[in-house]
């Protein structure tokens, strides 16, 4: 698709996806536009008013695009004739420009990114991470705890972290995200999460820790699997390729976070004595998901595919306060899902 279909600002690659790392979310948002241009258009066409020829109201279809006129019948779009919804009501923009002008950006969404950021793609990056320097003194409070830690068992502790981002990438989606929902999966991944912690922490052989590694990686799996979905799912179309790269910023953060943390020369938690405090980190912010998440909304997406448009509608209010933006989104998402399963378009 050329991207010179796009002249209006809030439309440039520079100010809406100058900051996107990733040329799919890129493609994948201006997909959208085009969706959203092409079901404006068609709907913009449907639209009446109300006529008035002494025999009642009648909804009598008028609306002919300007550019398909004759050149004696076109007028300035100012002055075109007001269009009437179904419902009788103005609508108050007739451009897809105009519609996405409206879309704001609430609180309720900032927070939903930022708790999600730091309770789901944090884990991914802090569990990459974590283990780069922690080789010499975990392996030193075991020696001198007369348990045995050689360098194949911590290879592999280490590398079972990659097993479990293999079952956490398909378990996550197929699985616990068909049944609970994207909010729901999230808050049920802290489950695993502690679950390693304590592998981690309290391990009274080698192989504890080696478990604990692969349920670090199903919380990996599932973050790095869900995480990008929710966040295109919530965001305004103007700003998702930017909301998209917070799963990234969020898993670089805790990469350096977890090296800052363990570097043993900067004396704060990366020693023999402290070392499993390390593992308690992910845990205080898993434990913040847990309780902020569940007053954040749903996926309108996955609402609208299990509850239907109402709820949808419902959780896209809380995201946006302007009725015609949440119209057009809840149309996005109706051809969407048909395009899915045409038995589900209503």
């Amino acid at each position: 698709m050329s991207l010179s279909s796009f002249h209006s600002p809030k439309l440039s690659l520079t100010k809406s996806f100058g900051s996107s790392l990733n040329l799919a979310e890129v493609c994948e948002d201006l997909g959208d536009f085009e969706r959203l241009k092409r079901r404006l258009s068609s709907k913009k066409k449907s639209l009446t008013k109300l006529a008035d020829d002494g025999s009642g109201s009648e909804l009598v279809p008028t609306w002919t695009h300007p550019f398909k006129r004759d050149a004696s019948e076109r007028v300035p779009p100012d002055e075109e004739t007001p269009l009437i919804t179904e419902n009788g009501e103005k609508m108050e923009s007739d451009s897809f420009e105009d519609v996405m002008e409206k879309e704001q950006i609430n609180f309720t969404l900032l927070l939903t990114i930022f708790i999600v950021t730091l309770g789901s793609s944090f884990q991914f990056g802090y569990g990459t991470g974590v283990m780069n320097n922690s080789e010499g003194f975990i392996l030193d409070y075991f020696h001198d705890h007369d348990m045995s830690y050689s360098l194949f068992a911590w290879g592999t502790t280490v590398s079972s972290y990659g097993i479990g981002g293999l079952v956490g990438s398909i378990l996550g989606p197929k699985f616990i995200g068909n049944y609970c929902g994207r909010k729901m999966t999230l808050l049920v991944n802290n489950v695993f999460l502690f679950i390693s912690s304590y592998f981690i922490i309290f391990a009274h052989a080698w192989w504890w820790q080696a478990i604990g590694r692969i349920f670090v990686g199903i919380v990996a799996g599932i973050a790095t699997a869900v995480v990008p979905t929710y966040f295109s799912e919530l965001s305004p179309i103007a700003i998702r390729g930017a909301v998209g790269t917070m799963h990234q910023l969020g898993i670089t953060i805790g990469i350096v976070v977890s090296q800052w943390l363990s570097t043993p020369s900067l004396d704060l938690l990366g020693s023999e004595e402290k070392w499993q405090y390390l593992f308690l980190v992910p845990c205080a912010f898993g434990l913040l998901q847990c309780v902020v998440l569940p007053f954040c909304p749903e996926s309108p997406s996955y609402l609208y595919q299990t509850a239907g448009k109402e709820a949808a509608k419902v959780a896209l209010r809380r995201l946006q306060s302007n009725e015609n933006v949440i119209e057009v989104y809840l149309e996005l998402i109706e051809e969407e899902n048909e395009a899915v399963d045409p038995s589900k378009g209503s």
